[in-house]
């Protein structure tokens, strides 16, 4: 069992009292205007959008001391966006289109309630303009606080006509209590936690200023009972829209954002990079921006940190830059780092080439399409891959879902099969994930002999979740002396939205002789999409959109001495159906191409220190080939040629390396228009730390 309990509070010294539980507001806040704003809760799945009826709102003024005078039934002005349209007795608000109420409060308020008569799937949003002293210029501007959501409407919204209302505040504390606990009794496990957090606010009058708050919950249970070859599992799981783990903005009100800036409201217009249905206030980078502004300044009492390292993937030592005072972990590549040596797997030696197209280092690596693993959330990027803005809760905000499974273990040894279902669904948006599936599994070690793995997932599936995500990648070509990396958003293309999917992986390892390694890949998905008529009124035509990875390896090592011959072949096929937006491999891209590499490699280690590489990747009597079936003009074929001299030191306790070398490579393409040639490079490097094995530069 364990326990926790969180507080986190606006506190203001120059004050004589403040709260410990739902903090103070800061002085020289007043209001000169409140404005509410209510738009569509999904303006980017085209649905049914919102239904405004009326807003009215009451003020509080404290006009003598200890007395509170209400003003009822205020009629605000109303602002509405040129694409709203008024439909009988209400307005109708779709996409990016929003009304918006708007009341002058003088300088003796204490609190602004308000009340709004709504329908359908709408959001409802509060925010303040008010006067502060630029510290700058120390002269009085205009400014006004972020735009802050204080209701929405469930699901796809309900047909009826409902009155929202709530007062006005600012974000004064966050508070989180939760409990936890485990069970392990003979063959039953029971796992089980309860979150519930509290967003606090406050009319910004110092100690008069009226309080409201909104709250969430969050939870799961989760268990398995064992039976000999048989396991029965469940779990059930839901966390609230307005369940938020990130502490109160630690922005500061009296700056707010400048009135002109006016294009920045997140309520309109999606800037976070993923879909609203997500959020409830939470802080998001914005992904239009670059550098520091891209963060919001919050603190997460639960990460993003989906490469698992010692920084939060937000935060400054995170981000997809050059800049070399960075710490050696910067970047979030999840998955790409098995070493721990703060380097992606996939650029070992550092340089702009990804090393699954470079000469040498392409016989080790694949891209990332070749791989296999789960995808619950059906977006066609592996889970183990996946880098979105979201903290690292078990299972995604907004949902609430059951998965039940049972798993069969066959006598014969490392065989195992899965049938499940899990029922999915959002809770204020309108998405769901429904899916059935049958999974199998074949995993046996042959030791000193051979490895062989078969995984196979059938599984119909009703996925209309957006689940967009980061792809982080090498800036190939880059002018800068060092690797240089980028971040780029890819959205769900939601190509499971109606699908019946098989997915599966064939792998093996064996070396029949001493010296000889083969292996042997196989990654394929089958994507029958099913032709439907969605209730948001869009629609998809039945199409198949297959995914067909095939790697095939050998190698024989011979040694002889301090003198080492590696022969070595890889072939590869790789055929992609999709064309933008998430999918097998991150972002999907449509190919049909294949790769023919002989190589041939010989080291020679003087000492165990200093050892002369020299290797061949293509030779004219059997060259390297690459064959793209999209684009014949791709087509090419090339020889390289490698010599380079290692040196491992010690300097200050860290090893050292130097490398220096020469290459030499002719490329020449199969189409006579385009310019064939040759090139020679030399290179000299030096690496301190981890090994670099050695490749061309």
């Amino acid at each position: 069992m364990g326990a926790t309990l969180l507080t986190h509070h606006r506190f203001d010294s120059l004050q004589e009292s403040g709260n410990f539980l739902k903090g103070t507001m800061a002085v020289d806040l007043n209001p000169d205007t409140v404005a509410v704003r209510i738009a569509d809760d999904t303006p980017a799945r085209g649905g049914r959008g919102a239904a405004v009826y009326d807003s009215k709102m009451s003020m509080s003024l404290r006009r003598v001391p200890r007395e509170n005078w209400v003003v009822q039934d205020i009629r605000p002005l109303l602002v509405a966006t040129e694409d709203t349209r008024w439909v009988d007795d209400h307005w109708e608000v779709q996409g990016p289109a929003y009304v918006e109420y708007v009341l002058p409060v003088p300088g003796d308020a204490v609190g602004v309630h308000t009340r709004s008569t709504v329908a359908q799937d709408y959001r409802i949003g509060m925010r303040q303009v008010h006067r502060a002293v630029n510290r700058t210029s120390v002269k009085s501007e205009i400014r006004r606080t972020p735009l802050v959501t204080r209701s929405r409407a469930g699901g796809s919204g309900p047909g009826g006509i409902r009155e929202v209302g709530f007062d006005y505040g600012l974000s004064s504390a966050m508070n989180l209590a939760g409990l936890n606990g485990k069970l392990a009794m003979g063959a039953l496990d029971l796992e089980w936690e309860y979150a519930r957090s509290i967003a606090h606010f406050q009319f910004p009058e110092e100690q008069l200023g009226a309080r409201s708050s909104y709250a969430g919950a969050a939870g799961f249970v989760r268990g398995t009972q064992d039976w000999r070859s048989l396991s029965l599992g469940g779990e059930y799981f839901s966390i609230s829209p307005r369940y938020s783990s990130y502490a109160i903005d630690t922005g500061d009100f009296r700056k707010g954002d400048s009135f002109a800036q006016s294009t920045q409201d997140f309520i309109a217009l999606d800037y976070m990079g993923n879909d609203f249905s997500f959020y409830f206030n939470e802080p998001q980078p914005n992904f239009f921006k670059a550098g520091a502004e891209k963060r919001n300044i919050a603190y997460a009492l639960v990460e993003d940190n989906d490469d698992d390292d010692q920084y939060e993937d937000q935060g400054l030592n995170d981000e997809p830059i050059t800049e070399r005072s960075q710490p050696n972990e910067s970047g979030v590549y999840p998955g790409w780092d098995l070493d721990g040596d703060g380097v992606p797997d996939y650029n070992r030696n550092r340089n702009t080439i990804p090393d699954y197209l470079e000469p040498f280092f392409k016989y080790g690596q694949e891209e990332q399409v070749f791989y296999w693993g789960s995808d619950f959330n059906n977006n066609g990027v592996l889970d183990y891959f996946e880098d979105d803005s979201l903290p690292n809760y078990p299972y995604f905000k907004d949902e609430r879902g059951t998965h039940l499974f049972a798993d069969w273990r066959t006598p014969l040894n490392g065989l195992s099969f899965r049938i499940g279902r899990y029922r999915i669904d959002q809770i204020a948006g309108p998405g769901q994930n429904h899916a059935d599936y049958l999974s199998g599994s074949y995993r046996r070690l042959f030791p000193g002999r051979a490895r062989l793995q078969w995984e196979h997932e059938l599984k119909r599936v009703e996925d209309d979740i957006p689940n967009p995500v980061f792809q982080y990648h090498l800036i190939e070509g880059s002018v800068d002396v060092e690797a240089d990396y980028g971040s780029v958003f890819v959205e769900d293309a939601l190509a499971m939205r109606h699908s019946l999917v098989n997915r599966g992986y064939l792998g093996t390892q064996w070396t029949p002789v001493h010296g000889l390694r083969l292996h042997n890949n196989l990654r394929y998905e089958l994507n029958a999409q099913q032709e439907e008529q969605f209730a948001d009124g869009t629609a998809q035509e039945a199409d198949d959109l297959n995914t067909l990875a095939l790697v095939n390896k050998a190698a024989y090592t011979w040694t002889w001495n301090r003198l080492t011959a590696q022969p070595m072949f890889k072939h590869t096929l790789l055929k992609q159906d999709m064309e933008g937006g998430t999918g097998p491999g991150g972002l999907s891209v449509r190919r049909d191409v294949t790769e023919i590499v002989p190589i041939f490699r010989v080291d020679c280690r003087f000492t165990d220190r200093t050892s002369l590489e020299l290797g061949a990747e293509g030779f004219p009597f059997f060259q390297e080939r690459f064959i793209d079936r999209e684009d014949k003009l791709l087509d090419f074929s090339s020889q390289t040629y490698l010599g380079q001299l290692k040196r491992k030191g010690v300097s200050g306790g860290f090893n050292v390396f130097i490398v220096m070398g020469l290459q030499y490579t002719r490329k020449e393409f199969d189409e006579p228009g385009l310019p064939s040639g040759s090139f020679v490079r030399s290179f000299f490097q030096v690496f301190m730390g981890e090994q670099i094995l050695a490749a061309a530069q």
